[in-house]
């Protein structure tokens, strides 16, 4: 989905796409909370300047390369990248491209809240000191999220910390 449907950078936030067709995960990007925006960055950068699907891509600092496709699916349906055309390539949304360009990594909490099932849900649980056991049970009782592990949490506690 092109994700410049429903928001314009330049005016504020993303708005929320209905619950129900947000993404269940957030996205993997490889690092610790210091490092993933920036390995993020350099993804997007990438992308930005050459969308071609299938050819390598090298995370910062882990020497191995991995093709774009893989790196790009381990994002989801975050609201980063767009596929087009036949050979399918890459491009970034205009929100990704804002992101790129201002750095505001609290624009990239809200793309994400905007895109990923509680995610600013977490944050506003958080603000209330709240364990990685105790924000899985919100989740599930609030939400009706039911993580069998406290995977999903932590990867969303891990992106706001990172942020």
């Amino acid at each position: 989905m092109n994700s410049s449907r429903h928001s314009d950078p330049q005016r504020g936030f993303p708005a929320p796409l209905p619950w129900l067709t947000r993404a269940g995960a957030t996205p993997h990007v490889p690092g610790s909370p210091p490092e993933i925006i920036s390995n993020l960055r350099a993804l997007l950068a990438e992308i930005a300047g050459d969308g071609t699907i299938d050819r390598p891509f090298t995370w910062p600092d882990a020497g191995t390369s991995i093709s774009l496709r893989k790196a790009v699916h381990a994002l989801g349906t975050c609201g980063l990248v767009k596929r087009e055309g036949r050979p399918t390539r890459l491009s970034l949304t205009d929100e990704a491209s804002y992101f790129l360009d201002s750095g505001d990594e609290l624009y990239l909490v809200a793309l994400f809240h905007a895109h990923i099932r509680f995610f600013g849900e977490a944050l506003a649980a958080l603000g209330e000191g709240l364990a990685h056991n105790e924000l899985n049970e919100v989740a599930a009782e609030v939400y009706g999220l039911r993580w069998d592990s406290l995977d999903q949490v932590r990867r969303r506690v891990y992106w706001l910390r990172a942020a």
